[in-house]
């Protein structure tokens, strides 16, 4: 007999309803498991939307997903910190298996949502938070070497805006505009370009394998913006090239 998972889903944006849409395409098959969609918690029930779904599976009340019994699993594709965060614990406290890909509130409240999930035995899972980086993670947290020193190119849109400057010789604000016409970047670039994005993905690296959540505050962020076409050619004459870069380093008990 088939396991039943029941699950909960809080938001139908973009992510939403791509996981919809993969639940209906392989008739709510996943793995062995039969998943039963019972709610999808929406801030509005009269929008439309790109994949149809019967007005009795929505609802603008997240206690309706929460309080219910017979819901055993919720997916949060809400985006943002709040009220993501309080949904996700409440729902940890209720003994609600969690899965997230919210890579900003795992940086801001990872530490709090692991516990919540340790001490009510549910499972969390975030690997599509930092989804490119989930072998490093397992290679890291299985590893018997001591870590000294984490460097890595996190961002792909920072990358790419990069790579076209130093190619074309163009300036930061005209890649952007191309990036954002073929849709490489978020509607709103800026966690991208000034850092942000880089910099929650090495607190959930660092979480996930090293068990420790370092507060965004104690990390120095900068972006891209300021970056001008003669800094990419006064590089590439040194031999250099302008990269972001997430860099952590251990020394001794301190990070």
């Amino acid at each position: 007999m088939k396991k039943k998972v029941h699950l909960g889903i809080f938001g139908l944006g973009t992510v939403g309803t791509g996981v919809v849409e993969l639940l209906l395409k392989r008739k709510q098959m996943v793995g062995d498991c039969q998943v039963v969609l019972e709610k999808v918690a929406v801030r509005q029930k009269r929008k439309k939307r790109a994949v149809s779904l019967p007005s009795s599976l929505l609802t603008t009340s997240p206690e309706d997903i929460l309080r219910d019994p017979k819901i055993d699993t919720v997916i949060e594709v809400m985006g943002g910190v709040n009220p993501a965060r309080e949904i996700i614990l409440e729902a940890l406290r209720r003994r609600k298996n969690v899965v997230t890909a919210n890579k900003a509130l795992l940086a801001r409240a990872g530490s709090e949502i692991f516990k919540e999930a340790m001490e009510n035995d549910c499972y969390l899972g975030v690997r599509a938070s930092n989804i490119a980086s989930y072998r490093l993670i397992e290679s890291l947290s299985s590893s018997p070497s001591r870590i000294s020193k984490l460097v890595g190119v996190f961002n792909g849109t920072c990358n790419y805006i990069l790579t076209e400057m130093e190619r074309k010789e163009e300036d930061f604000s005209t890649v952007l505009g191309r990036a954002q016409k073929m849709g490489y970047t978020e509607r709103d670039p800026s966690d991208d370009v000034d850092g942000y994005d880089t910099a929650h993905k090495l607190i959930v690296l660092l979480g996930l394998s090293l068990g420790y959540f370092p507060p965004l505050g104690s990390i120095l962020v900068e972006g891209i913006r300021n970056i001008s076409p003669l800094d990419v050619i006064f590089a590439r004459e040194l031999g250099y090239r302008i990269k972001l870069l997430a860099i952590a380093k251990i020394q001794g008990n301190d990070l």
